[in-house]
């Protein structure tokens, strides 16, 4: 019997968002990436669901590795992971990629031609002409978020924030000492998300701690327009419009772990498969 669970957001009057069927067996999902035409979100155990009207698992490769991280660059999917898995998808094949590392990898973004993937032990790949090539990131603390549209950040372990600038990476001076695991920018912005509800905002070319209404870790974000949304911990979901963070009601505990969206559906995944549609609104 397929089981369909319900969590309920509430807004400014009740609307819902459906905890979609559980694809994955149950499999933790850790990161979610969505196009204005589908979707993908990774795994536990190397699994990979595709959005198109619905979650379908599909086959890729025989990585068993837990993939953390998932990114659509043209017409390339990258997903990285445990021992430094990269899985590559291209002109209908995936392929496992050797790129010369055996750390974790935790998390995979970019903007323009610009891609990076991050991870354990200060870890930064450059994906250009086909190849990934190992840069110095000048750290050593495990990096677990990349993000970012004119400017691209690394955030990672004790409040490491990196920025990349003329074809180097430069660390910023710290404002926290949590684990910092997001980074998101949309038009007017760009925040940082981590641990015990830190969030950090981006003003006068420095960041600043900001109120978030949670102190639970948070591990996604994301942003577009004037819109944003973080979650984390216990199912936490956090919308941002304007200067306020509002809690949105969800009747699920299970931590998540991602969300994504583009402008006509938002999602966010987690522990035991989870997958939950947050309205638009």
């Amino acid at each position: 019997m397929k089981l369909y669970l319900f969590a309920f957001i509430l807004l400014s009057s009740l609307v819902f968002a459906q905890e979609t069927e559980k694809a994955s067996n149950n499999k933790a999902l850790r990161s979610v990436f969505l196009t204005s035409n589908d979707g993908l979100a990774v795994g536990a155990e190397g699994v990979v669901l595709q959005y198109k009207s619905t979650w379908q698992p599909i086959k890729t490769t025989k990585n068993t590795y837990t993939l953390r991280g998932v990114y659509k660059h043209g017409e390339e999917i990258f997903a990285v992971g445990e021992k430094g898995t990269i899985v590559h998808y291209q002109k209908g094949t995936w392929n496992i990629v050797n790129v010369g590392t055996s750390n974790n990898l935790y998390a995979i973004g970019g903007a323009g031609d610009k891609v990076f993937a991050v991870g354990e032990k200060g870890t930064i790949l450059e994906y250009h002409d086909g190849r990934w090539f190992n840069v110095k990131s000048g750290v050593d603390a495990d990096l677990y978020g990349v993000g970012g549209n004119d400017e691209i950040f690394v955030v990672g372990a004790n409040g490491t924030v990196l920025e990349h600038h003329n074809g180097h990476w430069h660390i910023l001076e710290k404002e926290t000492e949590e684990n910092l695991y997001a980074v998101a920018e949309n038009d007017n912005e760009m925040l940082i998300a981590g641990a015990n509800g830190v969030v950090l905002q981006r003003h006068d070319e420095h960041f600043h701690k900001i109120e978030s209404k949670t102190e639970n870790d948070l591990y996604g974000l994301w942003a577009k327009g004037e819109h944003m949304v973080a979650v984390g911990k216990g199912g936490v979901i956090l919308e941002r419009h304007g200067d306020h963070w509002h809690k949105l009601k969800n009747n699920s505990e299970e931590t998540l772990y991602a969300v994504s969206g583009n402008d006509e559906i938002l999602f966010a995944v987690g522990e035991q498969g989870t997958i939950i549609e947050i309205p638009l609104d």
